[in-house]
C-alpha cells in the first residue's frame, strides 16, 4: 500500500520520465493494481499452507482466466491498449481480493497477529523486496521498448499474447506451487 502510495502520487513525475502521452495516468492504474495483486498471491499462499493442491490451483487458475478475459475485454474488445491492461488487472483484482476474503475468512484472525512475529518476518523479508522490484522492472521493461517501435495498441495486445503463452507455464507452476507445502 505505502508503494501504491508513492507511486500513485509520483505519477506526474514518473511520467515525465517516460514521455508517454498518457503516462500519469497509466502509472495511477499501476499503482491501484499493485495492493490488488497481493491479495491474490496472499490466498494463494494461505491455501498452500492448509496443504490444499485443489483449492491453491484452482484459484490461481480462476485468478488468471479472469484476468485473461478481462483484458481481453479492454485491450482487444474495448482498444483501450496499454491502459486496458492495468484496467484488466484492477477488474482481476478486485475479483480475486473478494473471492479471496471468502475462502480465507475462517484462516486470517487478528488475535493471532503478533508483532514479535511481524519483526522477525520483516527482518527475513525486507532484503528480497530490491530483488522483486528489480525482477518486476526487468519483467515489464519489453512493453516501454515496444511501444518505441508501435503504439499503446500494439503493447496492450503484447500483453495478452505473452499472458496466453503464458498459459502454458500454468500446470507446471500450479503443481510446483502447490507440491512445495508437501516437500517441506
Amino acid at each position: 500500500v505505502v508503494l501504491a502510495t508513492a507511486v500513485f502520487a509520483a505519477a506526474g513525475l514518473l511520467a515525465g520520465l517516460t514521455a508517454m502521452p498518457n503516462g500519469a495516468d497509466i502509472f495511477r492504474l499501476a499503482a491501484v493494481t499493485i495492493p490488488l495483486g497481493v491479495t491474490g498471491v496472499v490466498v494463494n499462499n494461505v491455501l498452500r499452507v492448509q496443504r490444499r493442491p485443489w483449492a491453491a490451483a484452482g484459484f490461481a487458475l480462476a485468478t488468471s482466466l479472469t484476468w485473461l478475459a478481462a483484458a481481453v475485454l479492454f485491450v482487444v474488445v474495448l482498444d483501450h491498449g496499454v491502459p486496458g491492461v492495468y484496467e484488466a488487472q484492477i477488474a482481476s483484482g478486485v475479483l480475486s481480493t473478494l473471492a479471496g476474503a471468502v475462502v480465507t475468512a475462517g484462516w486470517l484472525k487478528p488475535r493471532w497477529f503478533r508483532v514479535e512475529r511481524l519483526k522477525v518476518m520483516l527482518r527475513y523479508s525486507l532484503p528480497l523486496v530490491p530483488a522483486a522490484l528489480a525482477f518486476w522492472v526487468v519483467n515489464l521493461s519489453d512493453r516501454f521498448f515496444l511501444r518505441g517501435f508501435a503504439g499503446n495498441t500494439e503493447v496492450g495486445l503484447y500483453q495478452v499474447s505473452n499472458a496466453i503463452g503464458a498459459a502454458v507455464a500454468l500446470i507446471t507452476v500450479g503443481f510446483q506451487q502447490a507440491w512445495g507445502p508437501f516437500a517441506l
